[in-house]
């Protein structure tokens, strides 16, 4: 496929992700995010409009790290997103985790050795299993599980949810508890303190997003090869407290 045929497949398929999170997003609202006019962007998609070197950069500037890496040859990762109902259903830590447990190398195939290693009850890894195999996320054969894809999952973004509440407190306990238990070989904590204008908390979002993105498509293994499964959770969140106290 040529170059500037890429390029269009991924301005669309962002647009598109965006409008999955926003039924309201508009073209004229990406078209602002891309730093182009709505016209442009419009020749743009319909392939009458060609993108010289130095627009082209410009628009993958805007798309983010992870788009950078794809125009240097590299594929972005394959995305699948949920919707809140079926996010409800997976909303326990452990049903992301038995989905890469099963693409570890060796890894267990029955609901009793799979839960013996997330140190969850078989009952729960049973039901997990189910769930997953209803999603198109896990499939039983011969009374054992197998992975189905290799995508990476993602929610809504900047809608208050209360299942993905509970999901990080999910993951803060369990960072704490990792914190207590494990090496620290085996695990990384850090963090850092920043002067940040309100203004540019949603890009700062974008730019963790993607940095998200790329980290996985960077680290997470091919089927197989992986021995373990982690948790990268990020927080960004304000200690000040604003004139109205909210």
């Amino acid at each position: 496929m040529a170059q500037s045929e890429e390029l269009i497949d991924m301005i669309r398929a962002e647009f598109l992700r965006r409008r999955e999170v926003n039924p309201r997003y508009s073209m004229r609202s990406f078209a602002s995010h891309l730093d182009i006019s709505s016209g442009a962007l419009s020749e743009i998609l319909q392939g009458k409009r060609q993108v010289g070197l130095k627009l082209r950069d410009k628009i993958y500037d805007c798309l983010g790290a992870s788009f950078k890496k794809d125009r240097q040859g590299s594929q972005n990762p394959k995305i699948h997103t949920l919707t809140e109902d079926q996010y409800k259903l997976i909303r326990d830590w452990y049903h992301f985790a038995l989905q890469d447990l099963l693409r570890t190398k060796n890894c267990p195939r029955t609901p009793k050795e799979l839960a013996s290693r997330l140190d969850i009850t078989t009952t729960e890894a049973v039901d997990a299993l189910l769930r997953l195999q209803r999603l198109g996320m896990a499939r039983e054969q011969s009374e054992k599980w197998y992975a189905t894809n290799d995508q990476l999952v993602t929610t809504t973004h900047d809608i208050p949810s209360q299942a993905l509440r509970h999901s990080f407190h999910q993951d803060l306990k369990n960072a704490a508890r990792s914190l207590d238990e494990d090496d620290v070989h085996n695990r990384d904590f850090s963090s850092i303190t920043l002067c940040l204008s309100s203004s540019r908390m949603k890009e700062a979002k974008e730019f963790l997003r993607d940095q998200r993105r790329e980290f996985w498509s960077t680290f997470n293994e091919p089927e197989g090869e992986g021995d373990e499964v982690y948790q990268l959770t990020l927080c960004l969140f304000p200690l000040t407290k604003n004139n109205k106290g909210h």
